[in-house]
């Protein structure tokens, strides 16, 4: 460690990481070309954030370098100066080169690149947050920002259960943070649904009412869909995480109690867990990031 972690280098690095996570979820969607640009925009982002960070917090007067070599030189310098060293420098000018010219010369970024990005911002943001400041990547945790209480510490225990591997857990806690948070926009929607109705009775040709569970099922989705886009949620992400966690049914009683159903024995991957907490995380700082008139549902979990 070079340097004690203070009150306004933490809230820098807690944006360096909702840029990272943002860009760690642009880059899952690979087979578009405007994904695969915002992502590589977003982890030299988070690269540059980070370089700043650290040379603020060792020289406060500092004026920085326009030029990212020169801005690396810099920060290096200043490091040098108490013994440090700047990890991956490489694999950074790489990032920033891939972003430079699909900013500035329209140049594609591949689905290699995309990854390769990914791969080394992450490196450099653990090594770099281990050697300046001592902490983990993983203890700056986006979750210390979110305000409710409840929803909180599912996502606290879903991190805990990533960190130890066990992804089904992972999932599990974050749909039920996911659900109870989008559940509360939904009930501005169209008013509390009880935790007990399970089907919607209808009428077909030819045929006797009777209940039908697709039909509620699909009015439910389309809740979830409106509050989504309430909330400014790519629909295109919420179905991967929806095909991330197909197999486990979460219901959650009025008063807050859960349980998990799984349907299958499928096992989650590492990439997996990370995308559907990172997603979840993402979807709930949005929620409350919204306008008070909007989020007044939500409240009721607080």
């Amino acid at each position: 460690m070079i340097k004690n972690l203070d009150v306004v280098t933490h809230k820098k690095l807690m944006l360096v990481k909702q840029i990272y996570q943002r860009a760690l979820i642009q880059s899952q969607f690979t087979h578009k070309i405007v994904d695969r640009m915002l992502a590589v925009v977003g982890f030299d982002l988070a690269n540059e954030t980070t370089l700043k960070a650290i040379a603020v917090a060792l020289n406060p007067t500092i004026k920085f370098q326009q030029n990212f070599p020169e801005l690396i030189k810099q920060v290096d310098g200043e490091l040098a100066a108490l013994g440090g060293k700047l990890p991956n420098v490489a694999h950074i000018q790489y990032i920033h080169k891939i972003r430079n010219d699909a900013q500035h010369y329209a140049k594609f970024p591949s689905e290699i690149e995309v990854s390769d990005c990914r791969t080394y911002t992450r490196d450099f943001l653990i090594q770099t947050f281990s050697d300046v400041w001592g902490e983990s990547f993983e203890s700056i945790s986006l979750v210390d920002i979110i305000e409710n209480v409840e929803i909180k510490n599912h996502l606290l225990e879903a991190g805990k259960d990533f960190a130890q591997k066990d992804y089904t857990q992972t999932l599990i806690k974050s749909m039920v943070a996911f659900q109870k948070a989008v559940g509360g926009l939904a009930d501005l929607l169209t008013d509390h649904i009880s935790y007990w109705i399970k089907s919607i009775v209808v009428t077909e040709t030819f045929e006797e009412a009777q209940p039908s569970e697709n039909v509620f099922r699909a009015f439910i989705r389309t809740r979830e869909l409106i509050a989504l886009q309430a909330i400014g949620i790519n629909p295109q992400e919420f179905l991967k995480y929806k095909r991330m966690t197909n197999y486990i049914g979460i219901s959650i009683a009025q008063a807050g109690n859960y349980q998990a159903n799984l349907n299958s024995d499928k096992e989650p991957t590492d990439e997996e867990a990370d995308y559907v907490l990172n997603f979840v995380i993402y979807s709930v700082i949005q929620i409350e990031s919204l306008d008070e008139d909007i989020t007044k549902a939500y409240d009721r979990f607080r």
